[in-house]
């Protein structure tokens, strides 16, 4: 959730300007943008249900039950496919279609995993830390997305056409990314969350054995 969250919110907010970078070249334009940019939003919100997913599937198997997930999975297919084809025909929806039913069945997956992981440890899961610490990277999230935001609307006020489309497309994609980043990294140290002490311990290691 720590590193799912924030991703997840960057890609709803700098949807636009990220598909617009790496892809609106030739006949890929203003229009295939904006469709492609409201797919990528919808991704967005199950992002960090996408990493929830397999730490859990490693809590399954660290219990030796590797059928419990299996079933899960099976199960929510069949969700997907019926929610993909339910609003693949929706005229305001079409092909966002595909990351809705994505997210929503990832979110599922995650709750169903959750809870009956608990019931098989005994109700031993560390829930009220895992709330806190949820809670937290919550406050942490929203304040980087409203930085990338107000950073993105700011650049929209400056002649940036001038350096270049790509230069231009590059600006609005890294400096509120970068902005948001130093906001989240420093919200979350004040709240002093253990996820940036393990991150930079594990970084320290990662040079010392370089």
């Amino acid at each position: 959730v720590f590193e799912g969250l924030p991703s997840g919110i960057m890609l709803i907010v700098l949807a636009g300007p990220t598909v617009s970078l790496l892809f609106e070249h030739g006949r890929f334009g203003a229009a295939e943008t904006a469709r492609a940019a409201r797919v990528l939003q919808y991704y967005g919100f199950g992002m960090a249900a996408f990493c929830c997913q397999h730490i859990l599937l490693r809590g399954f198997y660290s219990l030796k039950d590797t059928l419990t997930p299996m079933w899960i999975s099976c199960y929510l297919v069949v969700l997907n496919v019926g929610l993909s084809l339910a609003l693949l025909w929706h005229p305001a929806l079409r092909e966002a279609a595909f990351g809705i039913s994505t997210s929503v069945t990832s979110w599922l997956h995650v709750l169903v995993s959750v809870w009956l992981l608990r019931r098989r440890m005994g109700g031993r899961i560390g829930a009220r830390v895992l709330a806190a610490s949820v809670a937290r990277t919550v406050v942490a999230s929203a304040a980087a997305g409203m930085v990338a935001w107000l950073l993105l609307d700011r650049l929209g006020g400056y002649d940036l056409a001038r350096y270049g489309r790509t230069t231009m497309r590059a600006v609005q994609v890294f400096v509120p990314l970068g902005g948001a980043i130093v906001v989240y990294v420093a919200a979350a140290w004040v709240m002093r969350m253990e996820e940036v002490r393990l991150l930079l311990s594990r970084h320290r290691r990662e040079v010392t054995r370089g």
